[in-house]
């Protein structure tokens, strides 16, 4: 097992950034569900890694929701949802 104390640091800093950029994105005019999708998965490895579970399993569970949306290139996903996710995952 990895100590992860040593990685905190980097870890919040990168989570904080892709948590903006996603909501950055949401904001937008358009957001692309396959681009939100791949910043989650991100979260969710990012997650994993730093041994957070409940972390992993919102980016999870918002990941599924964009999936379905990925298919059809549209943001369908209520964007409440999306961002009471993002709301969750920077407590």
């Amino acid at each position: 097992m990895i100590d992860v104390g040593h990685y905190r640091a980097l870890f919040v800093t990168e989570a904080r950034r892709t948590l903006a950029d996603v909501s950055t994105k949401l904001a937008g005019p358009r957001p692309d569900p396959a681009r939100l999708m791949r910043q989650f998965h991100t979260l969710k490895g990012m997650g994993a890694t730093m041994q957070l579970g409940p972390m992993v399993g919102v980016a999870h569970a918002v990941e599924d929701l964009l999936e379905q949306d990925r298919k059809s290139t549209r943001l369908n996903s209520s964007h409440t949802v999306i961002s009471y996710a993002v709301f969750c995952l920077k407590k």
